[in-house]
């Protein structure tokens, strides 16, 4: 998937919402994309250690424009269940 065909449905620091929503994409049969950003590792001397991937870390959710409809149509479900 091409950046320039592609639309951010999800960017937040909740792993559980992340994680919802990509199982509903997957239970769907839609095609998406993802990113994880992690805050920088911590530099001791030679080994890099990385931090806790709580709350800095953001997750990002990326589907076809195509499917665009379709997924919200997902995601306004999956919250009123919630």
């Amino acid at each position: 998937m091409f950046f320039w065909n592609r639309v951010e449905i999800y960017s937040g620091p909740s792993l559980e919402e992340f994680s919802d929503l990509r199982s509903s994409l997957a239970g769907a049969k839609i095609k998406y994309d993802y990113r994880m950003k992690q805050p920088a590792a911590i530099n001791t001397r030679h080994k890099l250690l990385p931090r806790d991937p709580s709350p800095d870390t953001r997750y990002y959710l990326y589907i076809h424009q195509k499917d665009y409809e379709h997924a919200m149509h997902l995601t306004s479900n999956r919250q009123s269940r919630g």
